[in-house]
Protein backbone atom coordinates (compact mmCIF):
# COMPACT_ATOMS: atom_id res chain seq x y z
CA UNK A 1 0.00 0.00 0.00
CA UNK A 2 1.33 3.41 -0.96
CA UNK A 3 1.69 6.09 1.64
CA UNK A 4 0.29 9.57 1.17
CA UNK A 5 3.82 10.86 0.61
CA UNK A 6 4.46 8.22 -2.09
CA UNK A 7 1.19 9.11 -3.84
CA UNK A 8 2.19 12.76 -3.84
CA UNK A 9 5.64 11.95 -5.21
CA UNK A 10 4.05 9.79 -7.90
CA UNK A 11 1.73 12.67 -8.83
CA UNK A 12 4.66 15.11 -9.01
CA UNK A 13 6.59 12.72 -11.24
CA UNK A 14 3.58 12.17 -13.51
CA UNK A 15 3.11 15.93 -13.84
CA UNK A 16 6.81 16.39 -14.58
CA UNK A 17 6.83 13.62 -17.20
CA UNK A 18 3.71 15.06 -18.86
CA UNK A 19 5.47 18.41 -19.35
CA UNK A 20 8.70 16.94 -20.75
CA UNK A 21 7.68 16.75 -24.43
CA UNK A 22 6.83 20.47 -24.46
CA UNK A 23 10.03 21.41 -22.67
CA UNK A 24 12.09 19.33 -25.06
CA UNK A 25 10.28 20.84 -28.05
CA UNK A 26 11.22 24.34 -26.83
CA UNK A 27 14.84 23.26 -26.35
CA UNK A 28 14.96 21.66 -29.80
CA UNK A 29 13.51 24.80 -31.38
CA UNK A 30 16.08 27.02 -29.65
CA UNK A 31 18.89 24.65 -30.64
CA UNK A 32 17.73 24.85 -34.24
CA UNK A 33 17.97 28.63 -34.05
CA UNK A 34 21.39 28.32 -32.40
CA UNK A 35 22.70 26.05 -35.16
CA UNK A 36 21.28 28.38 -37.82
CA UNK A 37 23.15 31.30 -36.23
CA UNK A 38 19.89 33.01 -35.27
CA UNK A 39 20.25 32.99 -31.48
CA UNK A 40 21.82 35.90 -29.60
CA UNK A 41 24.44 35.39 -26.89
CA UNK A 42 21.73 36.01 -24.27
CA UNK A 43 19.54 33.45 -26.01
CA UNK A 44 22.34 30.91 -25.93
CA UNK A 45 22.84 31.52 -22.20
CA UNK A 46 19.09 31.05 -21.62
CA UNK A 47 19.15 27.85 -23.67
CA UNK A 48 22.12 26.51 -21.72
CA UNK A 49 20.30 27.25 -18.47
CA UNK A 50 17.11 25.50 -19.68
CA UNK A 51 19.11 22.41 -20.63
CA UNK A 52 20.99 22.55 -17.31
CA UNK A 53 17.68 22.66 -15.39
CA UNK A 54 16.33 19.76 -17.45
CA UNK A 55 19.45 17.69 -16.74
CA UNK A 56 19.13 18.26 -13.00
CA UNK A 57 15.39 17.74 -12.72
CA UNK A 58 15.44 14.63 -14.91
CA UNK A 59 18.07 13.14 -12.62
CA UNK A 60 15.99 14.01 -9.57
CA UNK A 61 13.05 12.10 -11.03
CA UNK A 62 15.16 9.05 -11.90
CA UNK A 63 15.34 9.70 -15.64
CA UNK A 64 19.06 9.03 -15.80
CA UNK A 65 19.36 8.64 -19.57
CA UNK A 66 17.60 11.93 -20.24
CA UNK A 67 19.71 13.63 -17.58
CA UNK A 68 22.95 12.27 -19.03
CA UNK A 69 22.15 13.36 -22.59
CA UNK A 70 20.98 16.78 -21.41
CA UNK A 71 24.32 17.27 -19.63
CA UNK A 72 26.14 16.33 -22.83
CA UNK A 73 23.97 18.78 -24.80
CA UNK A 74 24.73 21.45 -22.22
CA UNK A 75 28.45 20.96 -22.77
CA UNK A 76 28.06 21.34 -26.55
CA UNK A 77 25.99 24.49 -26.04
CA UNK A 78 28.69 25.90 -23.76
CA UNK A 79 31.33 25.14 -26.41
CA UNK A 80 29.27 26.92 -29.07
CA UNK A 81 28.70 29.87 -26.72
CA UNK A 82 32.47 30.25 -26.36
CA UNK A 83 33.15 29.77 -30.08
CA UNK A 84 30.01 30.36 -32.21
CA UNK A 85 31.66 29.15 -35.41
CA UNK A 86 31.66 25.66 -33.90
CA UNK A 87 27.91 25.37 -34.53
CA UNK A 88 28.54 24.71 -38.21
CA UNK A 89 30.99 21.88 -37.58
CA UNK A 90 31.03 18.57 -35.81
CA UNK A 91 29.94 20.26 -32.59
CA UNK A 92 26.60 21.11 -34.18
CA UNK A 93 26.23 17.51 -35.32
CA UNK A 94 27.07 16.30 -31.81
CA UNK A 95 24.45 18.62 -30.33
CA UNK A 96 21.84 17.26 -32.78
CA UNK A 97 22.81 13.72 -31.75
CA UNK A 98 22.30 14.53 -28.07
CA UNK A 99 18.92 16.15 -28.80
CA UNK A 100 17.81 12.98 -30.59
CA UNK A 101 19.05 10.89 -27.66
CA UNK A 102 17.14 13.13 -25.25
CA UNK A 103 13.96 12.63 -27.30
CA UNK A 104 14.54 8.85 -27.32
CA UNK A 105 15.07 8.87 -23.54
CA UNK A 106 11.65 10.38 -22.81
CA UNK A 107 9.50 7.97 -20.79
CA UNK A 108 6.89 6.10 -22.81
CA UNK A 109 3.34 7.33 -22.39
CA UNK A 110 1.19 5.04 -20.33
Amino acid sequence: MKTDVQRRLDALRADYVAKLPGQLHDIEFACGRLLAGELSADGIVALRYAVHRLAGSAGSFGLDGLSRHAREAEQWIEAILERPAMAAGSEGASLRKELAAMRAALPAKD
